[in-house]
């Protein structure tokens, strides 16, 4: 088959179809694949994996910081409104 062929064959697919033929694909693929890995830890993924934690933990104190300086903001412009109109009364 061409690809001209073969891309017609896909486009007159009902959507059901293509999903049951990716589902089909997908399980295929996972299991021919579960076989024992004989794999390992370098020492870049250690390195990846540590720089990751540090970027989460990071994200977190920043988004932190912002949301408390964004209250703080909010609550000091509250009182401090409510000061400045009793003085200006006076």
């Amino acid at each position: 088959m061409t690809v001209c062929v073969a891309a017609l064959i896909v486009r007159e697919m009902n959507k059901k179809t293509k999903y049951v033929l990716l589902c089909f694909g997908l399980l295929n693929f996972t299991i021919a694949g579960v076989t024992d890995a004989a794999a390992y830890l370098d020492p870049g993924t250690g390195s990846i994996i540590f720089q990751g934690i540090i970027a989460v933990v990071a994200s977190g104190v920043a988004i932190f910081v912002t949301a408390w300086k964004s209250v703080l903001q909010f609550f000091n412009g509250f009182f401090n409104g409510n000061t400045k109109k009793q003085s200006d009364k006076e």
